[in-house]
């Protein structure tokens, strides 16, 4: 499997597989790897004495209210540092809008929403 991250336990010393899921990691003769990738458990390995390991991932279950999308990854919500702010379809339901920008104005603390411009294209 392409871009899972390969480790060392206690160390900096890691890679990430290629599009063939091969990889190569120096001087981790007698250490433990430790395998993981999005969505999949995490598998540790230990190395002493093999020069070739193969290992099975698998998927592991996170409940959707656990998960934040942030950027281009996802998160647990208790490791996500910063505030989060949930707004319900309810509190929106009999309000007409024309964009997203409206329906968040006045309703999310610390946020400023603006209008640059009437231009279908503005913000």
């Amino acid at each position: 499997m392409p871009g899972v991250t390969v480790l060392e336990k206690g160390t900096t010393n890691g890679t990430t597989t290629d599009i063939d899921g091969n990889y190569t990691i120096s001087d981790a003769e007698n250490g433990i790897l430790l395998y993981s990738f999005i969505g999949f458990e995490t598998v540790s390995q230990e190395v002493i004495g093999k020069s070739l390991i193969n290992i099975d991932l698998s998927e592991s279950s996170i409940g959707l209210n656990e998960v934040v999308a942030v950027g281009y990854g996802v998160m647990k919500k208790s490791d996500l540092t910063g505030s989060v702010v949930s707004i319900k379809g309810d509190m929106m339901e009999d309000q007409p809008f024309a964009g997203i920008d409206q329906a968040l104005q006045g309703r999310v603390v610390g946020v400023t929403v603006t209008q640059n411009s009437g231009a279908p294209s503005g913000g």
